[in-house]
């Protein structure tokens, strides 16, 4: 097992927070066919988390499914159905974002036929999310946990196709809003589907949409640790920006099947923390101290062996 130490550029500023440790996990990626490793969630439920945070693709709709409001709801009831991914949920406290296969189809965006219906199920599923479909006609949300604010971005009900937007100007002010309301949070969790920090132009990244530049410079501008949470690429992996104090800890798979990531993109991404690559399912612990001068990351397999530590350093705020 190795141990890697990030610390952050910016000017450490000194700590004033309420001390709390928080343990949490993540993951993404739970697809309940072809006899998937569901014990994971076993494994999980002994954990004992704070809560769980689902990082998207946690149900894999089908052709059939994704052609009613109905049909989504009675898939994503079958896959909670499952003896130890209902007892899991049943025992720890669960938040969740989606992506494109627990939204519709592969690679979906805003046009898909179905969108409104799917919200509709996928906010009856997650009842412990502080989404307001109404008020917003997506799935974002807020939290604030002690020292931590944790938000919940809709990577999907606004995303046009590549070289356009992903997230679309109102979620950004949404989250511009929140990042002036909390600038006390020492530490930031922002959860959306598909990655951020990777510079590699693959599958549906951020890179691949001029928008990130207005959201990585507002979240730049934050005084606290921001860390952003993603699923969706079959692996695990760390990375941090070259220019400024970001994290991106993705977590993927739980029980679909493992993609390394190719040469090329390995090449390309220059944010990635080598030697983080994680090939195998998984899911995420985050540990904060009880100080919260720090955070464990902890990659671990459907048995709960550790595969990775990542320690994050940050320092707080005046």
């Amino acid at each position: 097992m190795q141990k890697f130490f990030f610390l952050p550029l910016f000017v450490c500023l000194s700590l004033a927070l309420h001390s709390q440790s928080m343990r949490f996990g993540i993951g993404s990626c739970a697809d309940g066919e072809n006899g998937n490793n569901d014990k994971i969630f076993q494994t999980l439920e002994k954990e004992k988390l704070d809560h769980f945070l689902w990082l998207g693709d946690n149900a894999y709709y089908t052709e059939k499914d994704w052609q009613s409001e109905e049909g989504m709801l009675a898939a994503m009831q079958r896959r909670h159905a499952s003896p130890a991914l209902a007892s899991f949920l049943q025992s720890t406290p669960q938040l969740a974002i989606w992506d494109d296969h627990d939204f519709g189809p592969n690679d979906s965006d805003s046009s898909f036929a179905q969108a409104a219906a799917s919200a509709r199920v996928f906010d009856k599923t997650w009842l412990d999310n502080p989404t307001d479909l109404d008020a917003h006609g997506d799935l974002r949300w807020n939290l604030r946990m002690g020292p931590a604010l944790f938000v919940g971005l809709d990577n999907r009900s606004h995303r046009g196709p590549k070289g356009t937007q992903m997230l679309g100007k109102d979620q950004l002010r949404y989250l511009r809003d929140l990042l002036k309301a909390h600038r006390d949070a020492a530490w930031v969790f922002i959860a959306v589907g598909s990655q951020v920090l990777n510079e590699a132009e693959v599958f549906e990244n951020y890179c691949q949409f001029p928008e990130r530049d207005a959201f990585l410079s507002m979240c730049h501008a934050h005084p606290g640790q921001v860390v952003f949470l993603t699923g969706d690429r079959h692996h695990g992996e760390i990375n941090r920006s070259l220019r400024g104090s970001l994290v991106e800890v993705t977590s993927s798979p739980l029980t679909s099947g493992t993609y390394a990531p190719s040469a090329d993109e390995l090449k390309a991404n220059v944010n990635l923390a080598r030697g983080t690559v994680i090939t195998a399912q998984h899911y995420t612990i985050i540990e904060l101290s009880e100080d919260g001068l720090s955070a464990e990351v902890i990659f671990k397999d459907s048995m709960g062996k550790e595969l990775l530590v990542f320690v994050i350093q940050a320092q707080g705020l005046e």
